[in-house]
């Protein structure tokens, strides 16, 4: 955790005031260090309880910040019961996609597809398309070599996962 952030803080130096060497030598020692303060009682639960319940309860607050602030989930309100269903079907798909996405990143053994963010991943994961051509098969359409790299160093096959998605289509 503390050598993620401070490569992400390297790649903003230059950018603004904040991101400075300076700085980065005062913050550095400090990246990666969780403080809790909790309500629970500490004779039930050791900082290692703490922390495990904290962290459950973190995922759930990260999905909700990435179903609102990156997906931009939040204009999807209505009142028809049908419709929720659908939208809660479609948010529940998109965690599932992200959960397997993040899974893989973090199972690669490749430097720079582990210190990438999740969400540079997945920028870089979304300039590969399917497009269903005229043989009325699935194929990928490639908009740039580092998309392809990306998942090659993820261990994504592409060519066996058409061949997947092809065979249950037809």
């Amino acid at each position: 955790m503390h050598d993620k952030m401070i490569c992400e803080f390297r790649e903003q130096l230059g950018r603004d005031d904040f991101h400075t060497e300076e700085k980065l030598k005062e913050l550095g020692p400090q990246f990666g260090i969780i403080v809790l303060r909790t309500n629970l009682d500490i004779k039930d639960n050791s900082p290692a309880e703490v922390y495990r319940k904290y962290k459950q309860r973190w995922k759930i607050e990260t999905h909700y910040n990435f179903v609102e602030n990156i997906v931009k989930f939040y204009g999807l309100k209505t009142d028809d019961y049908c419709v929720m269903q659908g939208l809660s079907f479609l948010i529940l798909t998109v965690g599932q996609v992200k959960s397997a996405f993040n899974k893989r990143q973090m199972a690669s053994s490749s430097k720079y597809v582990t210190h990438l963010s999740t969400r540079e991943c997945l920028v870089k994961a979304a300039r590969l398309k399917l497009a269903q051509h005229r043989d009325r098969k699935w194929h990928v359409a490639v908009s740039t070599q580092k998309s392809a790299e990306l998942m090659k160093e993820m261990g994504v096959d592409m060519a066996d996962d058409l061949k997947k998605l092809n065979a249950v289509c037809y």
